[in-house]
């Protein structure tokens, strides 16, 4: 009986806790630090769910997932869901998929000439946010 309930209990863990876990991966698995881009433009879709907040972003001819830390991280670095909603005009540094896709790891972000911080190097072992920045073509 014991190892049953044991079992079941071991079960309901793997199934509810693991998938999260498991899809959350290292910046250098999916993005390139020698690729940075600049992206302006109108946010939509924007989700804060957990392993990392996403959103898209309409710039340079298309629309561009840009992922960022994970909301618990977000929150400790002052930026929350008050700060990006749809329909805000953004600027995003970050670094582009490996695969050359419209998806990038998105650094820092700028909103109504705020910048804030929106990757931890510490959590995925990407680049810092000031790398993102310096990386940036100067206009």
């Amino acid at each position: 009986m014991f190892k049953k309930s044991l079992l079941k209990l071991i079960t309901a863990i793997c199934t509810f806790c693991l998938p999260p876990l498991m899809a959350h991966h290292q910046f250098s698995t999916e993005f390139d630090a020698s690729k940075p881009i600049t992206l302006t433009g109108k946010v939509h879709d924007v989700s804060w769910d957990e392993p990392h907040m996403t959103f898209m972003v309409d710039a340079q001819g298309g629309s561009w997932k840009v992922e960022g830390a994970s909301p618990a991280t977000l929150k400790s670095h002052k930026f929350t869901n008050k700060e990006l909603k749809d329909g805000e005009t953004v600027t995003v540094n970050g670094f582009r998929a490996k695969d050359g896709s419209m998806m990038a790891s998105g650094r820092t972000m700028s909103i109504k000439g705020k910048s804030y911080t929106i990757a931890d190097a510490k959590e995925d072992g990407g680049p810092g946010s000031s790398t993102a920045d310096r990386a940036q073509p100067k206009k």
